[in-house]
């Protein structure tokens, strides 16, 4: 059965099959190959049970085989199965049922593999997923379920990375996966067996699993993983196992009723001392699920001739989509569109669906236009644009611009450039701007080049595979960045984390094919950063320094191999207590902001009118009781204020109560910046005061002060700087039921 690069379409039915389906077998007609099902449930390949050539587990046969050769291929590009199912019946102990090798893009989505019960009462088959052809990856699998077989998911090769997310397994009869040496990231997978989960057939093995559920319903004499590489485990569940890791490399992990936040065998590693053992933790958010209206209601946009400009075209099926409510916008399959000038998408459009269509740029686009084929406007729900194709060479026109508010998923894209030229306005690949504040997911992409801009740009990838050859692959300027799955191939740089960004890259495999010279890896520049990475196993080059971090005008550089790197900037609190008596210039202290509360009543806060709202108002701790008093032991003036423009008070707020008392927070960038705090105790209370930086970048500080019998007042100035733009948040509260703890004011410079 050969594809030849077509879309395969299935309606929903039950397909009988006898024998193997073969896709390719040589390099040419190893790719572009996507089956697209009508439904999971209703759209099944089955195989007959006890079917001739498929009973002997000695000698196993895939009945569905991408790839039926013993060599390699590294061309598998777009590969991809949609929506079916795949069983390979029962009685059938020597079946796989999928053999899946895919390169750089493409994968498998919303797909199950099942064995049925045989004779012998358990679910027959060699291996679920059979992804042991050289390469396995870069490749992404989404919503799997993999029921039945010996082994669920057996990973063969030491390049190149797989990602898997929403996968589940149950009924294996041996072990639940099986790898040899991949990269290889779980994310919210789910497995419920009474056998091992998985085994390392060498040390350059992978593992990532985060936000897992792992259980052991057998005895406790199972371990859950067994490697001889590196493992990490974040907010993932592992129950009923003896060991949670049993690692020849590094320690074992043994105690499964701890519920494992985080954990590594392979330990940390930065260039600075005190880089922290621990990674960001960035939560990693679910791409939005989309209200897709009926396919009755989809708007088409059919192709000219071979020589036609199809932009006014695409322009006007977007705009009687609009005009119409329709919120989808396909393509026909297969075909291609020839682009001359930037298409615009705004308006209700919630889908522009490429059925794998190719884009041709032309005419004033193609060439030196530095202009986008398409570019994201306005606001509202939700957009997705997703499956095409396309590659061209020249290196002066961007694919996709995103100036929107949306927010915005990107899918199952593989848009590349044979060359480049210099001097280029736009970004090659996806562009937001400092003007986005939609949250922005892509996923299975493959593009030159990402840049990432400005601090209200979040953005959460999954599998993604740059690849240039002229220049950094990603950059990421104050942004705020989940990568899950990444790899590059060239000697540039993979990732530049620069002013203030926060990103984290886990389950990476960079492959050096040409000389990166002194060129890192990774680059990090007064910001936050965590890179779980694993260069490439059987190359002549390598990425040394493997990471270059800036703080403050100090570089250093991490040399060798490092599986977990962590950077958390230019990041410190360092707190020094005195007492406090006397008058305070809050306009001259206050150079960036400052704060006074309680001037005449509990709810006054007055601020400095030109300081942006750096430090917040207090909200109540604990649900305390606010009141507002004055003692002449301290006052506070200023001449820049607002809602008072000037003012010299001694009045403060107090609130009483274990664990009562107040909170507010100050704006912390990657600079370093001073704050005074000024605050008291009453009737021999004790105040605590505690100081944490939401992007936990630096270990929360607290102490505690008891007060005489009187007012005793006190001024905390804390220099701090964080490893991110994010809040520094102050609380102070009683330390116990004793007496009042009370605050003034604050300043900022």
């Amino acid at each position: 059965m050969r594809l030849g690069g077509r879309v395969v379409y299935v309606p929903n039915g039950t397909y009988r099959l006898t024998d193997s389906i073969i896709l390719g077998s040589t390099q040419s007609d190893a790719k572009y190959k996507i089956i697209q099902g009508q439904n999971r449930d209703n759209t099944v390949f089955r195989l007959d049970d006890a079917a001739s050539g498929f009973t002997n587990s000695g000698s196993p046969k895939s009945l569905f085989n991408f790839w039926n050769s013993t060599g390699q291929t590294g061309q598998a590009f777009r590969n991809s199965m949609f929506d079916l199912t795949i069983n390979v019946g029962a009685n059938n102990p020597g079946a796989k049922a999928l053999r899946f090798v895919q390169n750089n893009q493409g994968g498998l989505w919303n797909i199950t593999l099942r064995a049925e019960v045989g004779s012998n009462g358990q679910r027959q088959g060699v291996t679920g997923l059979d992804l042991t052809p050289a390469w396995p990856g870069p490749g992404a699998v989404r919503d799997m379920l993999i029921e039945g077989f010996n082994i669920g998911m057996d990973i063969g090769h030491y390049q190149l990375s797989m990602n898997f997310e929403d996968v589940t397994f149950q009924g294996q009869n041996v072990k639940v996966i099986q790898n040899y040496q991949n990269v290889v990231t779980l994310l919210s997978a789910k497995s419920r067996n009474a056998v091992p989960f998985y085994t390392d057939g060498g040390s350059r093995g992978r593992l990532t699993v985060l936000n897992s559920r792992i259980e052991n319903t057998g005895g406790t004499n199972v371990n859950a993983i067994t490697q001889s590489g590196a493992v990490f485990l974040r907010n993932s569940v592992f129950s009923g196992f003896g060991k949670i890791v049993d690692n020849a490399s590094g320690s074992d992990l043994s105690d499964p009723a701890v519920p494992q936040v985080e954990y590594t065998n392979y330990g940390y590693g930065g260039a600075f001392a005190d880089s922290p053992d621990r990674s960001l933790n960035i939560p990693i958010e679910e791409i939005p699920d989309f209200d897709y209206d009926p396919p009755s209601n989809w708007v088409r946009i059919d192709p000219g001739t071979s020589s036609d400009d199809d932009t006014q075209r695409v322009r006007d099926a977007i705009a009687y989509a609009n005009a119409n409510g329709r919120k989808t916008v396909y393509f026909a399959a297969g075909n291609s569109y020839r682009i001359s000038d930037t298409v615009e998408i705004s308006g209700g459009v919630t889908r522009i669906f490429g059925f794998d269509a190719t884009l041709v740029p032309v005419g004033g686009l193609y060439g030196s236009s530095n202009k986008p084929m398409f570019r994201f406007t306005g606001s509202g729900s939700p957009i997705a644009f997703e499956r095409f194709y396309g590659d061209y060479p020249t290196d002066t026109f961007t694919w996709i611009e995103d100036s929107s508010s949306r927010t915005v998923v990107l899918r199952n894209l593989l848009l590349r450039r044979t060359s480049a030229s210099s001097g280029q306005p736009y970004t090659d690949g996806v562009r937001t701007t400092t003007s986005k504040n939609g949250k922005l997911f892509i996923e299975d992409v493959s593009v030159p080049t990402f840049e990432f801009l400005g601090s209200n740009t979040t953005v959460y990838g999954r599998q993604l595979n740059p690849e240039s050859q002229h220049k950094t692959n990603i950059v990421v300027n104050a942004a705020k960045v989940s990568i899950v799955g990444f790899k590059i191939e060239g000697g540039f740089t993979g990732i530049d984390v620069q002013n203030g960004a926060k990103v984290e890259v886990l389950g990476a495999m960079p492959y050096p094919n040409v000389d990166p010279g002194t060129r890192p890896l990774y680059k990090v520049t007064d910001s936050q950063a965590f890179f779980l990475s694993r260069q490439n196993g059987n190359t002549s080059y390598f990425y040394d320094p493997e990471v270059t971090e800036t703080r403050g005008g100090t570089t250093l550089n991490s040399t060798g191999e490092t599986w977990a790197y962590v950077a958390f900037g230019n990041a410190s609190i360092n707190v020094t207590q005195a007492t406090a008596s006397g008058t305070y210039n809050l306009t001259s202290q206050g150079t960036s902001d400052w704060g006074k509360w309680g001037r005449s009543a509990v709810g006054d806060f007055d601020r400095k009118a030109t300081g942006g709202n750096k430090i917040s108002n207090w909200t109540a701790v604990g649900g305390a009781s606010v009141a507002r008093s004055y003692s002449n032991n301290v006052y506070h003036s200023w001449t820049d204020g607002t809602p008072t423009s000037s003012g010299n008070s001694s009045g403060y707020v107090r609130t009483s109560g274990t664990g009562k008392g107040f909170e507010f927070t100050v704006a912390a960038t990657t600079t370093q910046q001073t704050l005074k705090i000024y605050v008291g105790t009453q009737y021999g209370a004790t105040g605590k005061l505690e100081l944490i930086m939401d992007d936990g970048s630096v270990t929360p500080y607290t102490t505690t002060v008891t007060g005489g019998s009187g007012v005793s007042d006190y001024v905390f100035t804390v220099n701090f700087s964080a490893g991110s733009n994010t809040l520094l948040r102050v609380r102070w509260t009683a330390n116990g039921s004793t007496g009042n703890v009370l605050l003034r004011a604050a300043s900022l410079a």
